[in-house]
């Protein structure tokens, strides 16, 4: 007997709760066999526990590919991607502004967290030797 998209969601949203996944910014949904992920990916809680990494990442791919009924996973998150390799990888920050004359966003730029970080040491910098 074939498995129902209902029984695929119903087994990854198990699989997302026992790992600890913040379910409220991701998207995901199934068809046919075919499991998709959008949003961003977060672990609930505070505790050193429920940090997400790359290995705890795989764990969790490995989980869902092991789903019966499940053929094909795609991941479309906007804060983890994978690599050419194969590996999770932490997405940059993209910095979106919208213009007042439309609706459609405007990429300003792309940046990681450590450049971010030294851009804001930077600009203090500035504004002090301004002062």
């Amino acid at each position: 007997m074939p498995v129902s998209d209902f029984q695929i969601n119903a087994r990854v949203r198990a699989v997302l709760a026992k790992r600890w996944i913040d379910t409220h910014r991701l998207k995901f949904g199934s068809f046919k066999g075919t499991v998709r992920f959008s949003g961003q990916l977060h672990a609930l809680g505070n505790r050193s526990a429920s940090h997400l990494d790359a290995a705890k990442l795989e764990m969790i791919e490995s989980e869902l590919k092991r789903i019966r009924g499940v053929s094909r996973v795609f991941f479309d998150f906007t804060n983890w991607r994978k690599s050419e390799t194969g590996e999770w990888v932490p997405q940059e920050k993209v910095v979106i502004q919208r213009s007042l004359q439309s609706d459609n966003p405007v990429v300003l730029e792309a940046t990681d967290a450590k450049s971010e970080s030294a851009k804001g040491k930077d600009a203090d910098t500035t504004a002090t030797a301004k002062n």
